[in-house]
């Protein structure tokens, strides 16, 4: 009787057994540096998010800054890159200012990196030598996205090299998400922020929809017990990948999300609405409390500083989603071909990465759904 080979799971042997003491363990100068930030509470009006197109930048040179990174916070890993920066600015038109103060974009290549020589790739010719390395190894990826305050000299001394947030793909809720949209069969990744001193974490994932692309994400309250939807949606028939922020209640306009086109490498404004002045001589401005608050501002500056890599994540998807349904037509075959035919058939199906019976994971992913409340015995 024909059945589907059982495949060894692919665990690292450096993984302690307890993903969330392995992974999640912050410390506890990351969270004391971060409230003092949070508590500046700067009104800014403007965030560049530039994502550079080149390696010349001074943060990507030399192991000695990447090891002063790794002092700071163990956020910055050995596999830890900069990728780019961030740029705040406060005040409206011309008395617009640049703040001194900056922060650092990377990327954890470990999860992402699919070259030769990558752990991925490692992975891939170890434990899944019967699929197409290439094709395997995209599937594998897992996007892994920190700011840190950077090193120049303009930043305080106490706040250099400290780690601000984290954008972490799940690939468990992005499959589940995946599966559960029938209609159009659309990748709906999701993905983590988590900001150090703030104890929720916060989910943004990409949602049905007729037309266009749309995120959403919470606002937690954490004095109130009370949540807030926040929408980014798409704007079509731009050059970029241009979205707006609306607050989910009202569908009242909060910011605008830039990608400028014409930057090679990729870069991204996050401009803020100006506020108005009404009949009487009044200021009205609705946004000054979600500008200020931190949490807010993290999330949109994560989801800007991923951008580039969505549609690399969108094939993955839809390719394990393509993969995994054609597990039924080929359980079908079992009263049709010969037990030869069908280990030949789903031999070449997996060379051809066109079936696929489960999807492995990161233990680093594992760590997302650690259940603190689990009874300990």
């Amino acid at each position: 009787m024909f059945d589907f080979e059982e495949e060894e799971e692919y665990r690292d042997e450096t993984d302690t057994g307890d993903e969330a003491e392995q992974y999640d363990a912050f410390r506890e100068e990351d969270i004391a540096a971060e409230k003092e930030i949070v508590a500046e509470g700067k009104d800014y009006t403007l965030i560049e998010v530039d994502l550079w197109a080149t390696s010349l930048h001074d943060a990507k040179i030399g192991i000695r800054q990447d090891a002063q990174y790794q002092s700071k916070s163990r956020q910055f890993t050995k596999t830890s890159e900069v990728i780019g920066n961030v740029v705040f600015h406060t005040g409206w038109d011309e008395n617009r200012q640049k703040e001194n103060y900056e922060e650092v974009i990377t990327i954890d290549q470990e999860f992402w990196d699919i070259g030769k020589k990558s752990k991925i790739m490692q992975i891939v010719q170890d434990r899944y030598s019967d699929y197409d390395p290439k094709k395997f190894a995209r599937m594998m990826r897992k996007l892994v996205i920190k700011t840190f305050v950077d090193l120049g000299r303009k930043q305080e001394e106490r706040m250099r090299g400290r780690w601000t947030g984290s954008f972490e793909e799940s690939q468990v809720m992005s499959l589940v998400m995946t599966f559960g949209d029938r209609r159009r069969r659309n990748p709906l990744p999701f993905f983590y922020v988590d900001i150090p001193g703030f104890k929720y974490r916060v989910p943004v994932t990409r949602v049905h929809t007729i037309i266009g692309d749309r995120y959403v994400f919470p606002m937690i309250d954490d004095e109130t017990n009370s949540v807030v939807p926040y929408l980014i949606e798409e704007r079509r028939f731009t050059f970029g990948q241009d979205y707006q922020l609306f607050d989910g209640r009202t569908m009242k306009k909060i910011a605008v999300i830039n990608d400028v086109a014409i930057n090679i490498g990729g870069k991204v404004n996050i401009k803020f609405k100006k506020p108005k002045i009404d009949k009487n001589g009044e200021l009205i401005d609705p946004w000054e409390h979600l500008r200020r608050n931190y949490v807010f501002q993290r999330i949109i500056i994560l989801f800007a500083a991923s951008l580039n890599y969505f549609h690399s994540i969108y094939r993955q998807y839809r390719r394990v989603h393509r993969a995994m349904k054609t597990l039924r037509s080929y359980q079908k075959d079992k009263g049709k071909l010969s037990l030869m035919e069908q280990e030949e058939k789903y031999r070449q199906a997996k060379k051809k990465m066109r079936i696929l019976k489960w999807y492995p994971v990161w233990a680093k992913e594992l760590s997302l759904h650690y259940n603190p409340r689990r009874v300990r015995t």
